[in-house]
């Protein structure tokens, strides 16, 4: 069993769970469901023995691609260390909350295929580069630093795709209830008294 992390700040987590309060497996389902697609999009690289890299842009700036065959290519020079320690720049130790997701080792075997293709690709794109090009740093891709990175950047989208969603939810809420007729303002007022036993 490994446990995989991703970094949030306390008020994030906390609405994030106090969404799933009482539905604890439905939240960790829905993480591993983010998980399990990295998974399985690195076992379908295994099974195709090839995956698919961009390089430099065209002159006419659209779309260059190159078709990798793992027949010709050592994935394993890819592999990236682990660092336990390592949270988001964006972040810090004191407000940084992970969400830990616990995976079987199928699963994590896997993942690690997932981080080195990751690494090869900003390797292949650096390559594809100009002398020229590779002087210039906001023009060269940027290695991750461990795999705890790449499973956090990964992830982190659909977890804020979630909150956005959440947030949705709430200013709508807000909007609808002071937005309502006269007439259900009214009853709903009557509720609120008669609750409160007043007349």
């Amino acid at each position: 069993m490994s446990k995989l992390k991703v970094f949030l700040t306390e008020e994030s987590l906390i609405e994030l769970e106090d969404d799933y309060v009482d539905k604890e497996d439905e939240l960790r389902n829905l993480m591993f469901g983010y998980i399990k697609n990295l998974a399985k999009n690195a076992k379908m690289i295994l099974r195709n023995k090839q995956f698919v890299a961009n390089l430099k842009p065209y002159e006419d700036n659209t779309q260059h691609t190159e078709t990798i065959k793992l027949k010709k290519f050592k994935l394993s020079k890819y592999t990236i260390k682990s660092d336990a320690d390592w949270i988001p720049e964006n972040l810090d130790a004191d407000d940084c909350k992970p969400y830990i997701i616990k995976v079987g080792p199928k699963t994590m075997d896997r993942l690690v295929t997932y981080c080195q293709v990751y690494q090869a690709r900003v390797v292949l794109y650096n390559k594809s580069l100009t002398a020229a090009d590779l002087k210039i740093e906001s023009k060269k891709a940027k290695p991750a630093e461990c795999f705890e990175q790449i499973i956090h950047e990964a992830l982190i989208t659909n977890v804020m795709e979630k909150l956005n969603k959440l947030d949705d939810k709430e200013f709508d809420e807000e909007f609808e209830e002071i937005n309502k007729p006269k007439s259900e303002k009214a009853k709903a007022k009557a509720k609120r008294k008669q609750r409160s036993g007043r007349k």
